[in-house]
């Protein structure tokens, strides 16, 4: 049962509420989520941040600065957001949801099947934490994963260019059937903990495009999964693709295995390309869909994505 509802006029004053409380409290961003009848967040201290004015969307140094609190269709309609992220929260149903829903909530919610996530981690996003005496940034993929609990992030297209990443991220947790070992928890890590103040979308290279994809059981339904990927064509080979696919685990994960198959070669036949992406994801069954119909569409799906990004006016990040 709710005991307090709290208003904090500053960060630093919601930090303090959560220290105070613990467990016991939970932030609020738009209520989308934590109101929804499936949530498992009961709280007895509900920290709103809706005074925190945390709704601004900025662009410095061409880079998109996305306040934590800004709605999903606001995001929508700004001409600066990049056209892969607006098509990714144009995935999310309903207008009325995205018209409350954030962009910050939908992230620390960290759910398994998000359409947003998939494509902050095509773009190389980061989130960025506040503390008690400066703020870090960290990239969407370690905050979903690890819990962000380092302030320094190493890229993983980087990682991969010098040949230090030999394993998966999360990946394989899931189930990617690859020859590779992954040393990285599967296990979601609870957004309700950890305050997210804005999300930064770095400038992409004109020659990077992305794209995304997602199968829903129904046109008012949550996806059943949901992909997104970018990548740099340079001739006719992809270079530092990146695949993320939400709704084939506890969390979004990353195809490491398979972008390292696909980096530096032509795209393979569609058929080919899908039957690698669904040897590369082992989900479980649901009361919504079974493990080989997602298994399918994840390959389908992302096949896809790769073929609209490249189009002539595919998604320019």
């Amino acid at each position: 049962m709710v005991e307090q509802f709290h208003r904090p006029a500053t960060i630093q004053d919601a930090l303090s509420l959560k220290r105070r409380f613990q467990g016991r409290a939970a932030f609020l961003a738009g209520g989308t989520l934590a109101n929804a009848k499936d949530s498992r967040l009961h709280p007895e201290h509900w920290i709103s941040l809706a005074g925190l004015k945390l709704d601004r969307i900025d662009l410095k140094h061409g880079g998109l600065i996305i306040g934590a609190l800004c709605p999903l269709q606001r995001l929508i309609e700004d001409p600066r957001t990049p056209e892969p992220l607006r098509a990714a929260a144009a995935q999310i149903v309903s207008r009325n949801v995205r018209n409350m829903a954030t962009i910050g909530g939908h992230v620390a919610a960290n759910l398994p099947y998000s359409d947003l996530i998939p494509m902050l981690i095509a773009l190389d996003a980061e989130v960025e934490l506040p503390g008690l005496r400066v703020a870090k940034r960290v990239s969407v993929m370690d905050y979903i994963t690890t819990g962000a609990t380092s302030g320094s992030t190493m890229r993983v297209r980087s990682a991969t260019k010098s040949g230090v990443m030999s394993r998966c991220t999360s990946a394989c947790a899931p189930g990617c059937t690859s020859a590779c070992a992954s040393g990285v928890s599967s296990a979601p890590t609870s957004g309700s903990n950890r305050l997210i103040t804005r999300i930064i979308v770095p400038r992409s290279d004109r020659n990077r495009v992305a794209a995304c994809g997602n199968v829903r059981e129904s046109a008012n339904a949550r996806s059943l999964l949901s992909v997104a990927v970018s990548l740099t064509l340079t001739d006719f080979d992809i270079h530092d693709p990146i695949i993320a696919v939400g709704g084939v685990g506890p969390h979004v994960v990353r195809l490491t295995s398979a972008e390292r198959a696909l980096d530096g070669k032509p795209l393979p036949p569609t058929g080919k390309l899908a039957a690698m992406i669904s040897r590369c994801v082992r989900p479980t069954s649901t009361p919504f869909a079974s493990a080989a119909y997602v298994k399918h569409q994840a390959g389908a799906v992302v096949s896809s994505a790769f073929q609209k990004a490249l189009r002539p006016k595919g998604g320019r990040g």
